[in-house]
């Protein structure tokens, strides 16, 4: 065998101490790790940008809430408006239902003045033949 065919095993650094037992410490909450490292920046630019972001994220926030009130009364209007459109269909048909009545209303009232139009004619014809009987009976007395 030749020293380039020997496999090596060593240890990764994992940047702490040689002698550093990291099986052995208990495991940092992740959320905890992140709030210290924001709680302490470490020069003056780091510090000037977690001010920053900080204002960006309070604003951003804001800004979150300005948009869920918007759409919950957008939220609120739709459902009056699917309210309203549905009161709009309920009067449309009853305005339909009201046409249909107006024009069977309006056909009975046509037949009326016909069938009054038609008594008239015939009781001008009976008046007619009333007088035309009378003159005969009066013929025939005489």
């Amino acid at each position: 065998m030749s020293d380039l065919d020997k496999t090596i095993k060593i240890r990764a650094y994992s940047g702490g101490e040689p002698n550093d037992n990291s099986q052995n410490k208990p495991k940092e909450d992740p959320k905890t790790s992140t709030e210290l490292l924001i709680k302490t920046p470490k020069s003056e630019e780091d510090q000037s940008k977690f001010v920053e972001f900080a204002k960006v994220i309070e604003q951003l926030g804001r800004s979150l809430k300005e948009e869920q009130s918007k759409s919950a009364e957008l939220t609120k209007k739709l459902g009056t408006l699917e309210e309203v459109q549905t009161q709009s269909a309920r009067l449309a048909r009853r305005v339909s239902e009201l046409e249909e009545e107006q024009k069977k209303s309006l056909e009975t009232s046509r037949k009326t003045a016909e069938l009054e139009a038609r008594i008239k004619e015939l009781a001008e014809a009976l008046e007619k033949i009333s007088s035309i009987a009378a003159a005969a009976a009066q013929k025939k007395t005489s």
